[in-house]
């Protein structure tokens, strides 16, 4: 098994909006291929989720420590620690397994959603293991096309997801009609879009969205 970390974000060349891990051999361990192909494991996101989390995972890149207090909270409460995350070939499908130590030292290994865990090992520094094999076929068959350029930073991206729900607002939808995706970035907002927001559900006489905002805003405030 060789540890994996990630080495850089791309997108998938026919579909750019989808965002791609690259995930390499942790600490340059291995060296590139005969071609120069550096041995990468990808594994895409689908595109609102990349880009929900495309601001934490520059710092991840960039070494920035970001903890989870949320995750890290609840293993506490469990009494358990996330070891590491496993991905194998088997039987030519990808199995991947969440390995797990209980206060009482009994160990288990869980079946897991490949995307969404290595998400989450990738943000709370959970290492990283796939097998061999399976890191050379992905080798042999990935190409990495383009130094990283960052076509869309976070801002841009925060100032497209506002405007969606500015749309949403001044269309006379209620706040029942967004997306758990959109509800989820809608938490994240700082009071002071929150305000900007208010204010335009006000002017378009959309009271509903009013007051939903208003009742986020008094839960942040206290």
């Amino acid at each position: 098994m060789v540890e994996i970390e990630l080495g850089g974000i791309g997108n998938l060349s026919n579909d750019p909006g989808v965002v791609v891990l690259l995930l390499m051999p942790a600490g340059s361990a291995l060296s590139p291929y005969p071609d120069g192909q550096v041995p990468v494991f990808p594994v895409p996101i689908d595109m609102f989720t990349g880009r929900l989390y495309l601001r934490r995972l520059y710092r991840t890149l960039r070494g920035l420590d970001m903890s989870s207090e949320v995750l890290a909270g609840y293993c506490r409460a469990v009494n358990i620690t996330l070891d590491r995350v496993n991905i194998r070939l088997d039987d030519s499908a990808v199995r991947t397994e969440l390995e797990v130590s209980h206060s009482d030292g009994c160990q288990e290994s869980l079946p897991v959603h490949l995307h969404r865990t290595v998400l989450v090992a990738v943000l709370n520094r959970i290492p990283v293991y796939v097998e061999s094999s399976l890191l050379d076929r992905m080798a042999q068959n990935v190409r990495i096309q383009g130094a990283d350029e960052w076509q869309d930073d976070p801002a841009t991206i925060e100032r497209a997801q506002v405007h969606a729900l500015r749309e949403l607002i001044t269309s006379g939808a209620t706040p029942d009609a967004m997306p758990d995706e959109q509800r989820l970035f809608l938490n994240s907002l700082d009071a002071e879009v929150l305000s900007a927001l208010l204010d335009i559900s006000v002017q378009a006489e959309n009271f509903e969205w009013a007051a939903y905002l208003q009742k986020m805003k008094g839960d942040d405030e206290q």
